[in-house]
């Protein structure tokens, strides 16, 4: 399938790294406090690669983070203030690009 947005086909062979999604939960500490957690919201298949540096300048980020790109199947659950991890690392989502008919999620994300 052709993602609008992206211009990357994506066959559902090619997604083949585990990602953990994640959301951050405020849990009461019983004292008038909250205590801040992150909680699983999902484990999906994706496709990740690497943002190429001409995308990383286009894209106006700092060069001394990591950017990478997941690719995984559409879903109503997963939003740009939540994080992924993936490979032993923590991304969090900075955008979550969907088009139209295209049965795929794109995020965009930095660690």
């Amino acid at each position: 399938m052709s993602g609008r947005r992206t211009g990357y086909r994506t066959g559902a062979g090619e997604l083949d790294q585990r990602v953990a999604i994640e959301r951050e939960d405020r849990i009461a500490d019983g004292g008038g406090g909250a205590t801040v957690a992150w909680v699983p919201v999902c484990t999906v298949w994706a496709k990740v690669w690497p943002v190429s540096g001409d995308e990383r300048a286009r894209a106006q980020q700092r060069e001394a983070s990591v950017l990478v790109r997941m690719r995984i199947r559409r879903r109503g659950d997963v939003a740009a203030d939540m994080r992924a991890r993936w490979n032993g690392q923590t991304f969090n989502i900075r955008f979550v690009a969907e088009g139209g008919r295209d049965p795929f999620l794109t995020l965009d994300c930095e660690g």
